[in-house]
């Protein structure tokens, strides 16, 4: 009788302890389910954190380049504010004179300002009175009745010929003619410089 409750209370021990009682040894059947879901845990957590840094990751990419964009629109409009608070006051600029080209405009600046499509120069920002990708320019008549095509950009008056002209070449001629004929036709293959020689 007092064998049977000694295996009795042994039993108890074992069970309380987590241990085999026909052999006092670690009952690794249990730990090792135990230790199973805890890694299939640790693993599912580990794949949430992935995924989650992978959205915050691209949210904060998304957020950077926004940022650039609004910073660009701005340094661009403070540009075009500062041109026109310290230009001198604006004259009228006739076919005549807007026929002779200023070389004010860089190339650098007309390719930030205007972007080039099939023979058309179109905006890249935003401005007063123009909105991003409209396109550039009006239509206007020379004295001698001519129609070209002409933009006024930052005070000034520009023939878009040149204009493109300057974009792909880096300069702005004095003089240029159209291999077509056509003023209308201002794809950059059909600008020519006229180059003046001394005989």
């Amino acid at each position: 009788m007092k064998i049977t409750n000694f295996f009795k209370g042994l039993k108890r021990a074992a069970e309380f302890f987590d241990l085999n009682p026909y052999g006092f040894s670690i009952n690794e059947q249990k730990r090792s389910e135990q230790l199973e879901k805890l890694n299939a845990i640790v693993g599912y957590l580990q794949v949430q954190n992935n995924r989650h840094e992978g959205l915050i990751n691209n949210l904060q990419k998304k957020q950077e380049q926004k940022v650039v964009g609004l910073m660009i629109d701005i340094m661009t409009l403070k540009d075009e504010i500062s041109r026109l608070e310290n230009r001198d006051k604006e004259t009228v600029v006739t076919s005549s004179t807007f026929s002779k080209p200023t070389n004010s405009l860089t190339q650098t600046e007309a390719k930030n300002v205007f972007e080039y499509k099939d023979g058309e120069l179109y905006w890249k920002h935003n401005l007063r009175s123009v909105k991003k990708g409209d396109k550039a320019g009006t239509i206007a008549t020379s004295p001698s009745g001519n129609k070209f095509k002409k933009i006024r950009y930052a005070g000034k008056s520009y023939k878009v010929a040149y204009i493109i002209f300057l974009i792909f070449h880096g300069y702005m001629p004095k003089r240029i003619s159209f291999i077509d004929k056509n003023p209308l036709n201002t794809r950059i293959e059909n600008l020519k410089e006229i180059v003046s020689r001394n005989v």
